[in-house]
């Protein structure tokens, strides 16, 4: 039986989730390698050691939903993804080497994807230096990547931010390290890391729940009144979310540009409801009622 059809056998009979392998240790090696037909055990770790990282730097520092580890495991989800179509890495009929390239760079999308938020200035301005060094020393000392790959990471960090490439809600103008230096054979491998995982990120915007807790978190606990959050979701929707599909270039997956149109269309439907309920929600916890995006599970990133 080819092992791909294994796994997805294995997959179906156990069905387990990225919480039960991060957080149960009662899964044997062998168990565990039987999953995996594409991914080496340190790249499993690997992922499995950042979402944990992630969620700890998340919670000590005091981020809200919108932005904490459920949010950074859709975009993981949407960075595989893209990969996946875009690359065609499923086709068993690559050359080894090829594969082994293809399995790096996914692997290094997912850790981008899990702490892209990580070092986000509009939490805790004030530790934004404490929480990069953070970041460093984790991705040197736990995951043992080297001071080149440390810095491609971080560089995908600090520049793949909507705030960072588009301007006047508009016009995309991605960083210049895209562009420049041709004959660098790492510009091969870490363009589409940094566009994956932008591109993801962009996704998650298609989504209610997430707007309506980021408002309700940012705003001040004297301004924070249902209608004032609700019109403040819905003029973020409709002068920014409305418009991402409409920039040129910001999608140059074709599978991530159709995916934004199709949340696109559900996020219009979604906000319809949302006003014609609007006078019936008054605590956050009914906001979940609002969200677009399926659930991620760590099969979804393997």
């Amino acid at each position: 039986m080819p092992r791909v059809w294994f796994s997805i056998i294995f997959y179906s009979f156990y069905s387990f989730s990225f919480f039960s392998l991060v957080d149960s240790y009662s899964l044997s090696f062998n168990r565990i390698n039987t999953i995996n037909t594409f991914y080496t055990m340190n790249t499993i770790y690997r992922i499995r050691d950042t979402y944990r990282f992630a969620d700890r730097l998340f919670q000590n520092y005091s981020y809200d939903v919108s932005h904490g580890i459920q949010h950074a495991m859709d975009v993981s989800k949407y960075a595989k993804d893209i990969l996946d179509f875009d690359s065609s890495c499923v086709n068993q009929k690559k050359e080894k080497k090829e594969i082994k390239e293809i399995k790096e760079i996914k692997e290094l999308a997912i850790v981008c994807s899990l702490l892209h938020d990580t070092i986000d200035k509009k939490y805790s301005p004030e530790t934004v230096e404490n929480r990069i060094h953070r970041v460093q020393q984790f991705l040197r000392q736990d995951l043992n990547y080297s001071p080149e790959t440390v810095f491609h990471i971080m560089r995908v960090l600090q520049t793949m931010s909507y705030s960072r490439t588009v301007h006047n809600c508009s016009v995309f103008l991605p960083p210049l390290w895209t562009f420049y230096d041709d004959n660098n054979p790492q510009k091969e491998k870490w363009v589409p890391i940094y566009h994956a995982v932008r591109q993801a990120d962009l996704l998650t915007s298609y989504d209610i729940e997430r707007m309506l807790s980021y408002k309700y978190y940012q705003i001040e606990e004297f301004e924070k009144s249902m209608d004032f959050i609700i019109e403040d979701t819905k003029n973020m929707y409709e002068t920014r979310v409305m418009s991402l599909t409409e920039i040129p270039n910001l999608f140059p997956s074709l599978w991530a540009f159709n995916e934004a149109k199709r949340l696109s269309k559900h996020c219009g439907i979604m906000m319809d409801i949302l006003e014609k309920e609007r006078s019936t929600i008054i605590a956050p916890f009914q906001f979940s009622k609002y969200r677009i995006l399926d659930s991620t599970s760590f099969k979804n990133l393997l």
